[in-house]
């Protein structure tokens, strides 16, 4: 039994690591994109600005707000994949990982670590869809809501997660 707790809490250690993680890329999207909106260019002048960076392989505000908005998504379903694979529950997280959105999420998380073309839809397209961007936002605050939940009253969680997986 005291094996188990260790390992369950090991993956619990893991999963508000990888939330963590994702956070601190969303927290990073912000800043930049705090200093993308106060440029001053025009759209034709920005797509001018990105071929030239592209050549020079040199970020921008906009890049690299661009670059810590997809990491932020595949960091995410980093959380999902972690949560499902060691069968964590949630009343909240459990009903928004029925949603076609997560495969969504984990094609684009494929493409973003696995050097896909950079046009790949599921990069260039992900944030496309209101229903999509506010999906994201709900498994991200929900998730780390279970996550801390886990944390808050881990005796009570682990007796449950023994029930559940008939130890």
């Amino acid at each position: 039994m005291q094996t188990e707790k260790e390992r369950v809490t090991q993956r619990l250690m893991s999963l508000s690591i990888a939330m963590m993680r994702a956070d601190a890329a969303l927290e990073a999207y912000h800043r930049e994109r705090a200093k993308f909106a106060k440029s001053t260019l025009s759209e034709d002048e920005l797509v001018v600005q990105l071929d030239r960076q592209l050549l020079r392989v040199e970020n921008s505000d906009f890049t690299l707000a661009r670059a810590h908005l997809t990491i932020w998504f595949a960091m995410l379903y980093v959380v999902i994949e972690g949560w499902r694979k060691w069968k964590f529950f949630d009343s909240g997280v459990d009903p928004l990982l029925t949603s076609e959105h997560v495969a969504e999420l984990r094609a684009h998380r494929h493409a973003v670590f696995h050097a896909e073309n950079f046009d790949v839809p599921a990069v260039m397209q992900f944030v496309a869809s209101p229903e999509r961007s506010k999906w994201v936002a709900d498994i991200s605050n929900t998730l780390r809501q279970a996550i801390r939940d886990w944390n808050a009253n881990f005796p009570n969680r682990f007796t449950e997660y023994l029930v559940r997986s008939e130890l």
